[in-house]
């Protein structure tokens, strides 16, 4: 045969064959193979046959049966023994008993098949029943005897399912040759059009110029090239036409290419513009000897204007990585200031509170301290603006309407905007409520509001609105990433240019701006993504050249109630309070006013500098402490360990927070984990009085 290797060599003695050589066959092999044979001096391997039987008798007979019949036999009387002989031995028959000690005998079949394949399994069994024999020839028996039986039966059964294995594994054989003769004419076929593909595939013009300058071939990208550009008729730039003639795109240095061609140089390259019909473009001209002809050369045009514009862009994105940079050093000047300027307005506003309750109204004090009172929650305010700005205010998401949330941030968005613009407010009615940190609604008010405006040249309309949208799933089908369920709808609308739809696929990635340089950072409404994202929203975007644009967000409906509206009532009444407060702050001005606040209201407070000095004062205080107000950012220690250690002196005493900003993660995970009530900086009497006795769990 023409196979050769070990595989042929048994399926030739699985056929009956004495023995086996492959094709081309040495004559004189042949002879000697022959005559060895015919001599009986030719010993051939013996086929192994393994079996299975608990029976000794019966076990021994087939034995010596087998032995007798050109086999050789190996005999195991449980399912451990045959797992360990198969493992040791290359069987190429195994005769299995259904019944063994052990276990059933047909629980071999998966290990025989699997680890020899080419093994021929038969089953022995005392069983009538027909649907085990369908079984076991599922799983990969050859046959299978009903007990008792004629030796001679198993013999010639055993004979036959080799041959007719063997018969399958050439034939198998005979179809992976033609498998692989068809794959190697198909090579063949691919190899001989592979250089042809390669020329016409590539988007670089290539063409091949001999000695003389003419043009032996060119790829299709030439072609294109040379039809696109109106370069005429064929016969002047494909093969037969000089290329030294050719003038399409300008070609320059034709001095490298003679160079290249008599051999002065071992390639050349060189960059130059071409200017097309409809744009400007750049291509790199590169020339090297092809195929070792002597003068010809390979000359190919790389176009390499998007590596130009790639150049372009890096730098570009340097000024807006430097813009960046600017943007967060002014964020970190922004939010040090406004957390400075925090802790004096916090006193401001607390000594005026003190002063306020303490004064006639009828006084002409009165009316001044209430103007000093209301600027100063004006400048509150800006403060605010400005920590949102630079992202140093506490994220703290909470249950809110978002009618009263817009309204309050509505005079600064009119400053915002301008007067030539004007601002209009629909808030949709019974408004569901959503769960997110309300200078989060800040920040996409602010940045979109800002977009808006600059999309409107010179007077115009921003139209802010909200609405409930109940989310079907047919409303989600050209909308992934929005999942069924209630939401509240707020969107922003103007009527400005608006934006094409390539304009609109970018506007959410960082850095990309329509602005002019200095008038953008790019990350506006790539923050505004990502707080709605955050808050597992979604984002809509509506806009055509000169139609102006609609931005539309998707915020979940929160199941609970809303959270706690703004202070208002009575005025504070002194001396409500009872308990006895440890208060920690290391600014002294707002130490003072806070003690003088809090006995105003009646508590008895031990105040404390520093954490080291609360500490003490916690230990020498023998009576109950029933709440720590402590700043989050203390020396030494903050405000969060600091509880930790007063709880371990004072198990009873509750915890009440206060910062102007959260330098860390302290703040979120001082309300998120441990779920302490946090008081904002600056507050006022009444915000005091209230915090202090929701931390103290008053009704």
């Amino acid at each position: 045969a023409t196979y050769a290797g070990d595989e042929p060599d048994r399926i030739a003695a699985d056929l009956g064959a004495e023995s086996f050589l492959s094709a081309p066959v040495d004559p004189l092999l042949l002879t000697q193979r022959v005559r060895a044979i015919l001599e009986g001096r030719h010993v051939r391997t013996l086929p192994r046959v393994l079996i299975v039987e608990d029976s000794r008798t019966l076990a021994g007979m087939l034995r010596t049966a087998f032995n007798g019949h050109g086999y050789q036999a190996d005999t195991a009387s449980t399912v451990a023994e045959a797992l360990a002989a198969f493992r040791g031995a290359p069987y190429d028959v195994a005769v299995l008993d259904y019944h063994l000690p052990d276990g059933l005998g047909d629980t071999l079949l998966d290990t025989f098949r699997n680890h020899r394949p080419t093994c021929v399994c038969l089953m022995m069994t005392t069983d009538p029943g027909p649907e085990l024999a369908l079984d076991w020839m599922k799983r990969g028996a050859a046959d299978y005897l009903r007990k008792p039986f004629q030796v001679d039966f198993l013999l010639e059964l055993c004979s036959r399912a080799r041959r007719e294995r063997a018969l399958l594994r050439v034939q198998d054989m005979l179809e992976q040759r033609t498998r692989e003769l068809r794959a190697s004419e198909e090579k063949s076929r691919q190899a001989a059009e592979f250089a042809r593909h390669i020329l016409d595939s590539t988007d670089a013009h290539l063409a091949v110029v001999d000695g003389e300058g003419t043009i032996l071939d060119v790829n299709e990208a030439w072609r294109r090239f040379a039809r696109s550009n109106g370069a005429g008729d064929e016969s002047l730039w494909g093969p037969g036409a000089s290329y030294f003639r050719n003038d399409t795109c300008g070609h320059p240095s034709y001095e490298g290419i003679r160079c290249v061609q008599d051999g002065r140089l071992p390639s050349f390259e060189v960059e130059y513009p071409c200017h097309a019909p409809t744009e400007e473009r750049w291509f790199s001209m590169r020339v090297q000897p092809f195929q070792g002809r002597p003068g010809t050369v390979l000359v190919a045009h790389f176009d390499v204007t998007v590596l130009k514009r790639a150049e372009t862009d890096r730098e570009t994105l340097q000024l807006r990585l430097l813009q960046a940079q600017k943007m967060e050093s002014i964020g970190r000047l922004a939010g040090g200031v406004a957390h400075d300027f925090n802790n004096m307005l916090c006193v401001i506003i607390g000594l005026g509170d003190l002063l306020l309750s303490r004064t006639d109204p009828a006084h002409p004090f009165h009316a001044h301290l209430t103007e000093i009172h209301r600027a100063a929650e004006r400048s509150s305010d800006l403060t605010r603006q400005l920590l949102a700005f630079a992202r140093r205010q506490a994220i703290a998401p909470k249950v809110l309407d978002l009618n009263p949330t817009v309204e309050d941030m509505f005079k600064m968005l009119r400053r915002l905007i301008g007067e030539d613009i004007l601002l209009t407010w629909a808030p949709g009615p019974d408004l569901w409520r959503v769960r997110l940190d309300p200078s989060q609604i800040d920040q996409i008010l602010a940045n979109l509001c800002v977009n808006s405006r600059d999309a409107i040249r010179d007077v115009g309309t921003i139209n802010i609105s909200t609405q409930n949208l109940s989310v079907l799933d047919s409303h989600c089908l050209n909308r992934p990433g929005l999942a069924p369920g209630d939401y509240v709808l707020l969107t922003v609308c103007d009527d400005g240019q608006g934006m094409d739809e390539a304009t609109r696929k970018l506007i959410f990635e960082p850095f990309f701006t329509t602005k002019e340089v200095g008038k953008g950072t790019g990350l506006g409404l790539a923050t505004v993504y990502g707080i709605v994202k955050q808050n597992r929203g979604w984002i809509e975007v509506e806009s055509e050249p000169g139609q102006g644009t609609t931005i539309t967000i998707y915020l979940p409906r929160d199941p609970g109630q809303a959270g706690p509206k703004r202070l208002e009532g009575p005025p504070v009444r002194p001396g409500q309070g009872r308990e006895t407060i440890l208060l920690v702050e290391d600014e002294p001005a707002i130490l003072v006013m806070a003690t003088d606040m809090l006995r105003e209201l009646g508590y008895r407070i031990l105040p404390a500098a520093t954490p080291a000095e609360a500490l003490l004062l916690a230990e020498g205080h023998r009576e109950r402490i029933d709440l720590v107000l402590a700043d989050l950012v203390l020396p030494v220690m903050n405000g969060r360990d600091l509880a930790r250690a007063l709880r371990a002196l004072h198990p009873e005493a509750r915890t009440l927070f206060m910062s102007g900003y959260a330098a860390g993660d302290s703040l979120d995970a001082a309300v998120r984990d441990d779920g302490a009530p946090f008081l904002q900086k600056p507050f006022s009497l009444k915000e005091l009085e209230h915090k202090v006795r929701e931390a103290l769990g008053a009704s």
